[in-house]
């Protein structure tokens, strides 16, 4: 009846799509917005107010559909329940017009090789050559970018709807259509209602649209609004340290917003501001790039481990470079243009590239340490975990040369089961993550190796409550147990471990695996234990009481 019902509720759905078939045109789009791993957000505009439909599948035969229900001309429909890195075909209906099919690509598991493309200031200007913007996109079409960045100023006065068409969609449109596009605010948008109007942005850490952030794959890219008030105390800035701290084992991070930091030409007054509040957060909390547009010309300064690219020839008219000192400026060039950066595990590399595809001052940027374990015998299952948190954290990457195909397993709390990792589709099994446990089965001896970054402070791995969970030492030297803390979330307590196993939060001891005897051994304060720290590499079980509380591991 369930199944039944569904079916018929699908029907008058797309039924009441259809019946607003008078005379509707697609004026703009579909082109793709804010995606992730497992959903994406499909946008277009109608001449006159109708439902929307997005028909989408694996083939050009669709199969599903997603539906925004309001009867407007600016259509958002969210594309959910899609798999990390699938390719599925799409296409548009309002009324009777629809759109030929299209493709798009939910967001890949972190540690897949990726490229995004950022650029500029694309906007109208009467002095610039008219076929610069749309030239500078076919390049970047060129480039075949996974995403896109746009650091603002997207048309010349974001408060006329007029300018929209003719200086951004009848530009971009055709890139949009297959490659998700993320946007701040330059000066030129005026926080006008067209602008979060025409874009659907990531609004699950700040609640807004304003400034936001997100990740693809490994890197975590945050936009911000360099028009509103970031000095400290601010809601922009308050958002912005807690949104860093809390994503301090990023392997890559990236900044946009509109205002450049260092500059050789143009007014300084916004840069002193952003030198004075904005870079001590980016050098404390190890940003990597921050991308800006404001000036119409390629410039890239370096200070204390932080690059700055001003990326503004994205079609205003370029302007002069090197009006004034710069001490950090690496190089600087006036041209129509637009950044590569590719990123694959532990390697990031940017380029400016002009809108002939030649390119120009090429940056390798690289991370992670080596981590090697010890000797792992075979043919035996091993316990394992990892020290360092994986730049490339796809596991046939962190156990390159080991075969894993069916033979590695992670513990399921929720569904007290294991799931296997599966070459074919490693989806289900997803990535390898520091302060895990994992079954690993050998088939001959072999030596676990990979690039990693060590963990920054405290680490918090959670217990769910009444059940089992399999849990690894996220740092790369022994632990004693009488270092860790639990916290009771429920409660809002925090004790020893000691204190937690007396207040029924937590059992122990903790079992490990000795592969050498083929058994359990203890891990506990108990005399009879046979240790009492977490050693790295090593996988423990560990239950919890009948609530869920997590476990506050500090570095040794």
């Amino acid at each position: 009846m369930r199944r039944l019902r569904a079916v018929l509720w699908t029907v008058v759905v797309v039924a009441l799509v259809n019946a607003r078939a008078a005379a509707t045109t697609i004026i703009k789009g579909p082109y793709l917005q804010n995606v992730t791993q497992t959903s994406i957000v499909v946008m277009w505009e109608t001449d006159v107010a109708a439902l929307g439909r997005v028909d989408y599948g694996p083939t050009a035969a669709y199969g599903s559909s997603a539906f925004d229900l309001r009867s407007v001309t600016i259509h958002e429909a969210k594309v959910t329940g899609l798999t990390a890195g699938a390719t599925y075909h799409y296409r548009v209906a309002s009324g009777a017009a629809s759109s030929a099919d299209s493709t798009f690509q939910a967001a890949p598991l972190p540690g897949t090789p990726v490229r995004i493309c950022h650029y500029s200031d694309s906007c109208y200007d009467r002095m610039a050559p008219p076929e610069a913007p749309r030239e500078v996109v076919v390049s970047m079409i060129d480039s075949d970018p996974d995403i896109v960045l746009h650091t603002g100023d997207i048309v010349s006065d974001a408060r006329v709807y007029e300018d929209w068409w003719p200086q951004f969609f009848s530009k971009a449109g055709d890139l949009m259509m297959y490659t998700p596009m993320f946007a701040v605010l330059g000066n030129h948008e005026y926080h006008s209602p067209w602008y979060f109007a025409f874009f659907s942005l990531p609004t699950e850490s700040s609640g807004l649209e304003d400034w936001y952030s997100h990740d693809y794959t490994n890197v975590h890219i945050i936009g911000l609004d360099s028009n509103q008030d970031y000095s400290p105390g601010s809601a922009q800035y308050n958002w912005l340290v807690q949104d860093l701290s809390e994503h301090v084992d990023a392997v890559w991070t990236i900044v946009h917003f509109h205002h450049p930091v260092y500059s050789a030409c143009g007014d300084l007054s916004d840069s002193n501001l952003l030198i004075r509040y904005l870079v001590p957060l980016f050098e404390a909390y190890d940003v990597d790039l921050v991308f800006n547009g404001h000036h119409h010309y390629y410039e890239h300064s370096l200070d204390d481990g932080v690059h700055y690219i001003i990326s503004g020839g994205g079609g205003q008219v370029v302007g002069p470079t090197n009006c004034h000192e710069n001490p950090y400026q690496v190089y600087t060039e006036s041209c129509y243009h637009h950044c590569v950066i590719d990123v694959a595990g532990g390697t990031l590399t940017v380029r400016g590239k002009r809108r002939d595809n030649t390119t120009f001052d090429p940056l390798t940027l690289t991370k992670g340490e080596p981590a090697f374990s010890f000797m792992l015998s075979a043919p035996r299952w091993h316990l394992v975990s990892v020290p360092l948190v994986p730049v490339d954290p796809r596991p046939e990457a962190v156990f390159a040369g080991i075969s894993v195909n069916n033979a590695l397993f992670h513990y399921d709390p929720p569904n007290a089961g294991y799931v296997s990792y599966q070459a074919a589709d490693p989806v289900p099994f997803g990535t390898i993550a520091a302060g895990a446990g994992y079954w690993l089965h050998l088939s001959q001896s072999a030596r676990i190796q990979y690039q990693g970054l060590p963990h920054e402070g405290t680490q918090e791995i959670e217990l769910a409550g009444g059940r089992w969970t399999l849990i690894g030492n996220p740092f790369q030297s022994a632990v004693p147990l009488t270092a860790i803390e639990v916290h009771h979330p429920g409660l809002g307590q925090t004790k020893t471990l000691a204190a937690a196993q007396q207040a029924g939060w937590i059992q122990l001891p903790w079992y490990y695996y000795d592969p050498s005897v083929g058994s359990y051994q203890l891990c506990g304060f108990d005399p009879w234990s046979g240790d009492d720290q977490l050693r790295p590499w090593r996988g423990y079980w560990v239950a919890a009481g009948p609530q869920t509380v997590r476990l506050r591991i500090s570095p040794p």
